[in-house]
């Protein structure tokens, strides 16, 4: 029921014309203690499309609303599982080749562009997509000392 709920409203949001519309916040999903909006879900879009460099496409807007709820969902698990095992450690220095290597990736160290200024061109909040990148390392750091033993290299 809860899943028909969910999709009733993201296949609500593809009414819209674009990703970036002026949309009233509401809730759209509860994933343990924490909420996902539908700012989070288009925040996520614009994101999605940032890092393909890929204009909006109205076609897609169903397909990247699925995908952005998913990839909140699997960050919001992400991030409780870390606060959980509290892990707060992380390699600085891999988050920052990580960006580097998506602006290498995208061409913006040809056209002189940060990441963050490329996100704002889209829309998207640097700010949100580089707490998750955060957290993805922390995610690793986590997997690694909880199966590091029967890790056979």
């Amino acid at each position: 029921m809860k899943i028909k709920l969910i999709f009733f409203f993201l296949i609500l949001f593809s009414l819209f014309k674009n990703a970036s519309s002026n949309i009233e916040d509401k809730i759209i999903a509860k994933v343990g203690n924490e909420i996902i909006t539908n700012f989070d879900i288009i925040n996520e879009i614009n994101t999605i499309l940032a890092l393909t460099n890929k204009p909006a496409n109205k076609n897609e807007f169903g397909k990247l609303q699925n995908i952005a709820f998913l990839s909140i969902k699997k960050r919001l698990i992400k991030e409780t599982e870390i606060k959980k095992y509290k892990i707060t450690k992380y390699n600085n220095t891999d988050v920052n080749n990580y960006i580097l290597g998506l602006e290498n990736n995208l061409g913006l160290v040809q056209q002189n562009i940060s990441l963050k200024d490329h996100f704002k061109r889209y829309g998207a909040n640097y700010d949100i997509y580089f707490e998750g990148v955060i957290i993805n390392f922390k995610w690793n750091s986590l997997i690694y000392s909880l199966y590091q033993k029967q890790l056979d290299l």
